[in-house]
C-alpha cells in the first residue's frame, strides 16, 4: 500500500519592509491551509482503506 508523501509546513522568513508584512502574513495562512487540507485528506484516504 503506497501513501501519498505529505509537505512539510516550513515558514518564510517575515519580510524587511513593515508595510509588506500583511501580504506575508496572509501568505502564510493559505500555506498553512494547503498543508493542513492535505493531511486532512491523507487521513480520510487512510479512514477509507481501514475498517
Amino acid at each position: 500500500m503506497a501513501y501519498k508523501k505529505l509537505s512539510p509546513y516550513k515558514p518564510q522568513n517575515p519580510p524587511q519592509m513593515k508595510e509588506s508584512e500583511r501580504q506575508w502574513v496572509q501568505d502564510e495562512l493559505r500555506r498553512l491551509e494547503n498543508v493542513l487540507q492535505a493531511i486532512i485528506a491523507a487521513i480520510e484516504e487512510l479512514r477509507a482503506k481501514v475498517p
